[in-house]
């Protein structure tokens, strides 16, 4: 299952946006030239929380569907494709620190600094994605005097 915690957020970052979206290599959508209603879009991707945002839009008859391309593309690579900064978009699934938390989704610039250097140092696993994604924050936080600790 996909998180739900990532559709408002992710609707809320859409709706400010004009860019287009590559759809093949010969064309493009501009979001703003579709007119999406938005409210409409994040209704039924609550309703179907786990369809990709791609999804929504094929399905919605947002835009057209390619086989094999559209519909199957995550939407954490359709937001970072969108320009998205990965701390904006990026979700980490966490038990909490003690790992007896229900399951919590949480957006990398809502996670504590002890937290994303734990996941660099106990997940030896995580995709080079998360890894890059995990150090270039801590550094952006470094050079912004950024400190998010646990409450």
């Amino acid at each position: 299952m996909r998180p739900i915690e990532r559709i408002k957020p992710y609707i809320h970052l859409l709706k400010g946006m004009n860019n287009a979206i590559d759809i093949s290599e010969k064309e493009s959508i501009t979001l703003s030239q579709s007119k999406p209603d938005y409210d409409e879009l994040e209704k039924i991707w609550l309703e179907n929380p786990d369809w990709r945002f791609t999804q929504v839009l094929v399905n919605t008859g947002t835009i057209p569907n390619f086989p094999g391309f559209w519909y199957y593309t995550e939407d954490l690579d359709f937001m970072l494709n969108m320009g998205f900064e990965p701390r904006d978009v990026m979700l980490w699934g966490t038990y909490g620190k003690n790992g007896d938390q229900p399951l919590k989704y949480v957006f990398l610039k809502d996670m504590t600094n002890e937290h994303i250097q734990a996941i660099i140092d106990t997940q030896k696993s995580i995709s080079d994605r998360y890894k890059i994604a995990f150090e270039n924050e801590l550094e952006y936080r470094k050079d912004n005097n950024i400190k998010i600790e646990d409450v």
